[in-house]
């Protein structure tokens, strides 16, 4: 009854002018968001062309310092936690080793595709050197005044980024929470373009007990070590033991990092807390040679132009073909040179001289008596 009601003409909604102007204004709704789209494709401000420049800026691959038998400042060399393991998308362990990276969040990619004031850090399971795992060892000042001397173990020192996309370089930075803020935990680990007190940072021996008496030495790269952060004396940690300490990002699944003293019942760091301030491998060293010249070879001579006139027709140019180049008969090796027969040895006995082999008296008296050499006459 209700369909009957429906398609009857007097009981329908709206008539035919009322639904004309509904689908005009559609009409004109579709077609204004059509030329907005196209008006920001052009000028590149799409955000799947923010994230692509994003990605592509943040990406770009750094060459890492050279190894050396000592880690110095101004070396770039990645942040890497060994113990700790990468996310793996079957649920269980991934491959060992983790890398601070900086990257840029989902609110901040419209406006920003570089590295930039307040962008976080997170651990990430890339390997190859790029611009956001890349840092620069610095003075504690943030300035390149002792760029060559050789880090120390409990000297401070800075952690700037390579690429920034301010005017100011970008520092690690991690600020103590105050009893004036709301709320409490861990300081906030970030960078940022101001270099105080906390963007300092000192590097710790691994075990505890051996720190007073290395401290102050020189260490070489690629050593676990312990991050400290000197304001705070909490220990730069890469949290990735649960599913809770995995964030999704730009670039994968990435774990949390941030600071705080990861200890056993001995009172020793865990894997949490342990890093290696990397530098390039011996095997993935890029030397920076000039390229060669392109070798100039001589043009080829063009191919020769063959008959095409088959032997029994006749040609009406009256061209003939060359004839076929002659066949030699295949050249003999020369014989080998006549060599002269060899000398026999000189015998010891007067019996065994012949007429060709006079003999000859030795001077040498034995006491069996006289000897005589045979001296063959060779040519």
């Amino acid at each position: 009854m209700l369909q009957e009601a429906w398609h009857t003409p007097d009981l329908r909604p709206y008539g035919d002018r009322v639904l004309v102007g509904p689908w005009l204004a559609s009409q004109h709704l579709q077609r204004a968001r059509h030329e907005l789209f196209r008006r920001d494709y052009e000028q590149g401000v799409l955000p799947l062309q923010n994230t692509r420049r994003m990605k592509a800026n943040l990406l770009r691959p750094q060459t890492l310092a050279a190894p050396d038998a000592l880690l110095r400042l101004g070396d770039v060399v990645q942040v890497l936690a060994p113990d700790m393991p990468a996310f793996s998308l079957a649920g269980g362990r991934g491959h060992l080793g983790v890398f601070l990276a900086g990257t840029v969040d989902d609110a901040e990619v419209d406006r920003c595709q570089f590295l930039s004031e307040g962008s976080r850090l997170h651990g990430s399971a890339q390997t190859e050197p790029c611009v956001r795992n890349a840092w620069r060892l610095c003075a504690e000042d943030g300035t390149a005044r002792l760029d060559g001397c050789p880090l120390r173990l409990g000297q401070c020192f800075t952690l700037r980024a390579v690429e920034a996309g301010t005017r100011c370089p970008l520092y690690i930075r991690a600020q103590c929470n105050t009893t004036n803020e709301v709320g409490c935990g861990p300081p906030r680990l970030e960078l940022s373009t101001t270099c105080d007190t906390y963007c300092r940072w000192r590097a710790l021996h691994c075990d505890k007990h051996r720190r007073p008496e290395t401290e102050g030495g020189t260490f070489p790269a690629n050593m676990r070590l312990v991050l400290q952060h000197a304001a705070s004396n909490l220990n730069l940690a890469a949290s990735a033991g649960g599913k809770r300490h995995w964030v999704l990002t730009f670039f994968g699944r990435e774990c949390k990092i941030g600071l705080r003293n990861y200890t056993d019942q001995y009172g020793q760091v865990t894997s949490e807390n342990v890093w290696m301030l990397g530098v390039q491998r011996l095997r993935d060293r890029r030397t920076e040679l000039p390229c060669p010249a392109p070798e100039l070879y001589p043009p080829l001579p063009p191919p020769a132009d063959p008959c095409p006139w088959a032997p029994d027709a006749t040609c009406p140019q009256e061209r003939a073909c060359p004839p076929p180049p002659p066949v030699l008969p295949p050249q003999c090796p020369p014989p080998p040179p006549l060599l002269p027969p060899p000398c026999p040895p000189p015998q010891q006995r007067k019996s065994d001289c012949t007429a060709d082999m006079p003999c000859q008296r030795d001077t040498k008296v034995t006491p069996h008596g006289t000897n005589y050499i045979c001296t063959p006459s060779c040519p």
